[in-house]
């Protein structure tokens, strides 16, 4: 009966933790709602498919007109980062143990 009351109480207890947890999101959702000004409707018209592949060719001929000039691009080197070395010591990466044979120790 005693473990029972426990896992009820641990329980009562995550069951509040969580309802807080979500009642703060609820507030700050809300109040974040009320400090951000609302969205602009958009300005753009919709175009029809021709009308757009229009523009897309248009686009593409002012971009073939004028090519960027080629430049060399410098890639800085990353370092790599090396925490798998340290977690655990390493210990996975090391070699396996093998047993020497007497025969080879002598």
């Amino acid at each position: 009966m005693g473990k029972l009351e426990t896992l009820l109480l641990i329980l009562l207890g995550l069951g509040t933790l969580v309802f807080g947890l979500l009642k703060k999101a609820q507030a700050t959702t809300a109040r974040e709602r009320l400090e951000r000004p609302p969205r602009p409707a958009s300005d753009g018209a919709v175009l029809s498919d021709d009308d757009f592949y229009k523009k897309v060719l248009l686009m593409q001929a002012q971009n073939a007109a004028s090519p960027d000039e080629p430049h060399a691009t410098v890639v800085p080197e990353v370092p790599r980062p090396n925490w798998w070395r340290t977690f655990l010591g390493g210990s996975f990466l090391r070699k396996p143990h093998r047993p020497v044979s007497p025969k080879a120790r002598a």
